[in-house]
């Protein structure tokens, strides 16, 4: 008969603590160790003694107490830094683990080192899971929204600790499910941090048209009224807070450097579209907007152009038109990028359940991911649900005019206009790429397809 604990953590920052007392509290037996990674030495007795006494959480410094704490098949949660410290730490465990234990890697690790832990495991008879977690330090303490991956016996073994651990959509049901085999979980969780970008950098370019003519109360107030119209999004309700918070200096947004940066999962995003085929042209345009915020060297001179007359204000209903049409642009390019990959992989991803899974304790969630878990349609795509075409249509001419009109102040409009034009080429009937292929044909004897389908060979042309 077992004694020991349910559930081993390895890494004691601020998503590994906080995931230690959500366990606990919900009545998992919890072992934590830590390898000093980052942190200072003593890190796992300060935070023991740190511990309110009704926290029953066992602490250890090596590797041999802490594995004998763990009942079989062991159960080993790692939260270190993505990257070669994963692969570190999982050398250094396997001489203590038996056929059968089950390790997870929570952190945000790249999806193709996902599929290959899974693999290399699988082969010394151990379940690798990959889970992609999102919700911050507050989700990992209360609940957070959990995409696990790779095994799906090791998954089946450990459903009820990832239960437990999760926030609860709607329905009172946890905020997790498996995704698919190898990588699936750490993928899913990348696109989210790619929808991510895109939804930030949206409201950032909404925030910075509005306060050319208003003033950060004001914008707030009417972020504040789009979500009591059912369009409120967590990030939307955090700018809010943010727009509005000052101190005796006057307000925190002002002394915030532009200068934006990430931890690499939006550029892991744009990648994999590259590598699918899939475009995901507006969180390319947030990737590049962070990174032309940080280039001083580009960043140097002003136009010595501007802009003449009053500024031309939209009207309320207009620039939430735009903002919704762009937002489900977004959330359509990445929803497809996801489809890309389960075809790709052969993962059999459920686009609906994972939008359902983001419904509660993730960064993305809103009344927008509600819509599009909850309908009682299935779909494979978001152009399936005749809504989302819809609304596109006849939000058209506010994006239109909401770019026109920040063209006209030289403001830009990255994100926006990536949206725009993204949904402009999905509905042309003929685009100027039979051009390109010409030149290709020219210049490198590349061939081309006809335009009339009567084949399928590639033809070439004695351009000269």
């Amino acid at each position: 008969m077992n004694k020991g604990n349910d559930l081993g953590i390895i890494g004691l920052g601020t998503m590994g603590s906080q995931l230690a007392l959500n366990a606990a509290e919900n009545g998992i037996q919890v072992s934590v160790y830590n390898r000093d990674i980052g942190l200072e030495k003593g890190t796992v007795d300060n935070f023991i003694e740190s511990l309110p006494n009704n926290f029953e959480i066992n602490g250890f410094i090596e590797y041999h107490a802490f594995i004998a704490s763990l009942n079989h098949p062991k159960t080993i949660l790692l939260m270190v830094p993505a990257g070669i410290i994963v692969d570190t730490v999982i050398e250094e465990l396997l001489p203590f683990l038996d056929n059968g234990d089950i390790l997870i890697d929570g952190g945000n690790s790249f999806y193709k080192d996902s599929n290959r832990r899974y693999r290399n495991l699988k082969e010394k008879g151990l379940h690798f899971i990959g889970c992609g977690i999102s919700g911050g330090s507050e989700g990992a303490r209360h609940g957070c929204s959990m995409m696990p991956g790779g095994s799906k016996v090791g998954y089946d073994i450990t459903k009820n600790i990832f239960s437990k651990l999760s926030s609860k959509d709607k329905n009172d049901h946890p905020c997790m499910n498996f995704i698919g085999n190898e990588g699936a979980g750490h993928f899913v969780k990348m696109i989210h941090n790619g929808i991510e970008y895109g939804e930030m950098q949206l409201i950032a370019e909404t925030y910075s048209y509005l306060a050319l003519y208003m003033g950060k109360e004001e914008i707030a107030s009417l972020f504040k009224s789009w979500c009591k119209q059912g369009y409120s999004s967590y990030l939307l309700e955090i700018t809010i807070e943010i727009l509005t918070k000052k101190d005796e200096k006057g307000y925190v947004l002002d002394r915030i450097s532009d200068k934006a940066s990430g931890k690499g999962t939006g550029q892991w995003s744009v990648n994999a579209g590259l590598e699918l085929g899939s475009v995901v042209s507006v969180m390319a345009a947030a990737l590049n907007a962070r990174l032309l915020s940080s280039d001083s060297e580009l960043r140097q001179n002003d136009l010595q152009v501007f802009p003449k007359g009053n500024i031309p204000q939209l009207a309320e209903i207009e620039i939430l038109e735009a903002f919704f049409f762009a937002r489900l642009i977004n959330h359509l390019q990445g929803f497809h990028l996801i489809q890309q990959a389960s075809t790709e992989y052969s993962w059999h991803l459920n686009l609906k359940e994972i939008a359902r899974i983001w419904t509660n304790g993730c960064i993305i969630r809103s009344e927008l991911m509600e819509q599009l878990a909850f309908t009682e349609t299935f779909w494979n795509g978001l152009l399936d649900l005749e809504w989302v075409k819809d609304t596109l249509e006849s939000n058209l001419n506010s994006v239109r005019t909401l770019i026109r009109r920040s063209a006209e102040l030289l403001h830009p409009m990255d994100a926006y206009s990536s949206a725009f034009n993204f949904w402009l080429a999905l509905n042309k009937q003929q685009l100027p790429t039979n051009l390109i292929q010409a030149q290709r044909d020219y210049f490198g004897n590349h061939g081309f397809k006809l335009s009339d389908g009567s084949d399928d060979n590639l033809h070439h042309y004695a351009w000269n």
